[in-house]
């Protein structure tokens, strides 16, 4: 398959030009997530854990964490997308572009995300323990 040299070129010039309203929308759509969602995110990106350990941990079937992940994921994308089409205003051409960065670095940019917050105590899985009570014994 060809390489499409101007599309490498596109993203580059809207990650550089965007970062840092991108980092500021998706700390924005993070924040709007849940509890549970952030936790979820968490267990899965930091923690390691996987479907059925997750599934575990509430008492529930493993399709149960597959569609709860899926739709925490989905509203940090719609949440991401809001902050910067409302808040920076930035053009539709360039916001499809950034989108399709987000969605290709999403497992990084949460990881990225979730580290600095446990740096600071702020999404670790004590300070969101009332998400679930087993969160927290489980992971002692």
């Amino acid at each position: 398959a060809a390489i499409d040299v101007h599309a490498d070129e596109d993203l580059a010039h809207v990650k550089n030009a965007y970062r840092r309203q991108f980092k500021r929308a998706f700390e924005l759509a993070f924040e709007s997530l849940e509890p549970r969602e952030r936790t979820l995110l968490r267990h899965e990106h930091m923690d390691g854990l996987d479907g059925s350990q997750i599934a575990a941990l509430y008492g529930v079937h493993k399709a149960t964490i597959s569609r709860w992940r899926a739709h925490a994921r989905e509203k940090l994308l719609i949440g991401t997308r809001r902050s910067l089409e409302r808040e920076f205003g930035i053009a539709p051409r360039e916001l499809e572009s950034m989108m399709r960065i987000i969605q290709s670095q999403l497992h990084v940019s949460i990881t990225r995300l979730l580290k600095k917050g446990a740096d600071e105590g702020a999404w670790s899985c004590t300070a969101l323990k009332a998400c679930h009570p087993r969160c927290g014994a489980a992971l002692r």
